[in-house]
């Protein structure tokens, strides 16, 4: 067995063989996807017609560029510099540590909350606009968690690695939701809307705003449900 700290062949950084590499990580790569979206609950990633398929020919794309340059860049340092087996084990690793960081990179913006506009569905009666707002969200997992309208959500709190969302149903007092997700995120997704983030813990629906209130400490939010404590607006 090959030592570690043993040079790697001079055949492993010739140009058939990357190009081998490559062609076999881009066909491997369309075989996974075709036999794994079907059974996946990565709502960003989808084939047909649809605007996610983009998402998953600009993730693959890319996927394959990043191997491309790599192995080109292997080429090109063959001669000036000399690799291990551990070395090249090493840059393997660190190709997919960046493609992986890619993926969780546009799961964690594009998959995690959506902001639905139900304003073209036909329906059997007149409704304003703003009831037919929804917004949905989505843990880290890509699976839809809660679908509440807008009119019906007051804020949404941080909690360490998790988020509360606090709405009402309109059948009993104020309701909260917890899932896994990240305020960020949150505020990310909603920029436009009437959701506004005023503190590291604390994102509010501006819409449900009553009062704007200075205080010793700072300045407060009163929304217009009396079971709700002021809420603190940082700088």
């Amino acid at each position: 067995m090959a030592s570690p700290t043993k040079p790697l062949p001079d055949y492993f950084r010739e140009k058939n063989q990357l190009t081998n590499t490559v062609t076999f990580a881009a066909f491997f790569s369309i075989v996974f996807l075709l036999l794994s979206l079907p059974f996946s609950h990565n709502s960003w990633m989808a084939l047909g017609n649809s605007r996610f398929f983009v998402f998953t020919v600009l993730f693959a794309a890319g996927s394959l560029l990043l191997v491309v340059l790599s192995k080109y860049l292997m080429y090109k340092t063959r001669n000036r510099v000399r690799m291990t087996y551990l070395g090249y084990i090493f840059w393997c690793l660190a190709e997919i540590v960046l493609i992986s960081g890619m993926y969780f990179a546009i799961q964690d913006k594009n998959q995690t909350i959506r902001l639905m506009n139900y304003s073209n569905v036909v329906l059997d009666e007149n409704v304003t606009p703003s009831k037919l707002e929804k917004i949905t969200l989505f843990d880290n997992s890509g699976d839809l968690k809660l679908c509440v309208s807008a009119s019906n959500l007051y804020y949404i709190e941080s909690d360490d690695n998790y988020i509360i969302v606090w709405y009402t149903d309109g059948k009993v007092g104020l309701k909260r939701y917890m899932l896994r997700c990240r305020l960020k995120t949150v505020e990310e997704s909603f920029k436009g809307s009437s959701l506004v983030r005023c503190h590291r813990k604390y994102i509010v629906n501006m819409d449900k705003v009553k009062v704007l209130r200075k205080e010793k400490d700072g300045y407060e939010l009163d929304l217009d449900n009396d079971s709700i404590p002021p809420i603190p607006i940082t700088k």
